[in-house]
């Protein structure tokens, strides 16, 4: 495991002390990240009520890699929408099972290194996602499945668009953090 990815572990532990919800999963890029394509992410969402079938969850996720070589990460900050399908339970009020579906806008930083050359960019960006909690009085358990859209680095002979797909499980246990003493 790479220091970088260390570090951001403990930087979501350290954010999940927070009122939200803690992810981790993968990220996985087009061929032209490889061999980093597929990365470990971590994640933070804080999903703010409004009361009617919609949350607005405003997401931080970041993934990152080395192998062979090379080194790439993904840092991406969201905002959106998510709308909880039809007989969903809410998820402050379970128990039971919270469907939902959505999309927003991000704000994507990447980076890549061959380990001769190193770019990074930064731009904005498009998300969809959909998913599923399970929902209890201690906590909610569930997954995640999110597709970004956003432009990568510019480098010489690589494809580094930072469209992706995510694959993250979603935890929150409430009486976990209480003892965590950050």
């Amino acid at each position: 495991m790479s220091r970088r990815l260390v570090g951001l572990v403990l930087c979501a532990l350290v954010t999940a002390s927070s009122p939200g919800c803690f992810l981790m999963g993968a990220r996985v890029l087009g061929s032209g990240w490889a061999p980093v394509d597929v990365q470990p992410a971590v994640g933070i969402s804080v999903p703010l009520a409004t009361g009617t079938n919609l949350i607005v969850p405003v997401d931080v996720f970041a993934s990152a890699d080395s192998a062979g070589g090379c080194s790439g990460s993904v840092v991406e900050f969201s905002a959106g929408v998510a709308y909880m399908l039809p007989g969903s339970t809410d998820m402050w009020h379970g128990p039971g099972v919270m469907t939902y579906i959505g999309g927003g806008v991000s704000s994507v930083v990447s980076s890549f290194s061959d380990g001769a050359t190193t770019a990074t960019g930064a731009s904005p960006g498009a998300y969809v996602h959909a998913g599923s909690w399970l929902v209890e009085s201690g906590g909610m358990i569930g997954f995640e499945v999110r597709y970004t859209m956003a432009a990568g680095p510019d480098f010489p002979g690589r494809d580094l668009s930072a469209n992706g797909l995510q694959l993250m499980l979603v935890l929150f246990i409430p009486e976990m953090l209480e003892n965590l003493n950050f």
